[in-house]
């Protein structure tokens, strides 16, 4: 991993973290598949294919959507274990892609299909900023009841 490099004045606290207690219910949704391929290619498939030398597929008619409901998230390491936990509910939608290399004009798929989530939302604002700033996910916040 990435060394993170902390500033006095950065809210976000860094990896690793722990979720003990951790439950989550997941519920199929049916899509159109050519929907999710336009939100695969707008964030996904930037450029041309020969500029990226690769491209994301959607393979599947459904979405999965999923609440986590964390209990505790905790700091895993000092200075910041000693801070207390915080609680969130998670709610994101994860769909099923294939990566396909391109070799000489031709598309070759990588041999295990991989998760594209797009949308998460979480209730907790530290886990948005941490979420977001430190790792990259694409959280932003809202309030709802699973």
């Amino acid at each position: 991993m990435v060394e993170y490099i902390s500033r006095p004045d950065d809210p976000a606290i860094p990896p690793p973290y722990d979720f003990p207690g951790v439950t989550i219910m997941s519920f199929r949704l049916q899509a159109k598949a050519a929907d999710l391929q336009k939100l695969c290619d707008k964030q996904l498939n930037i450029g041309t294919l020969e500029q990226r030398g690769f491209e994301y597929r959607v393979f599947l008619d459904f979405v999965d959507m999923e609440i986590v409901t964390y209990p505790r998230m905790e700091f895993a390491e000092a200075p910041y274990s000693k801070w207390g936990f915080a609680t969130q509910q998670e709610l994101y939608f994860r769909i099923y892609v294939w990566k396909f290399w391109s070799f000489g004009g031709l598309l070759f798929p990588d041999p295990v299909p991989e998760w594209f989530i797009p949308f998460i939302f979480v209730d907790n604002s530290w886990s948005m900023i941490s979420g977001r700033n430190v790792i990259g996910f694409p959280k932003a916040m809202a309030r709802f009841s699973p």
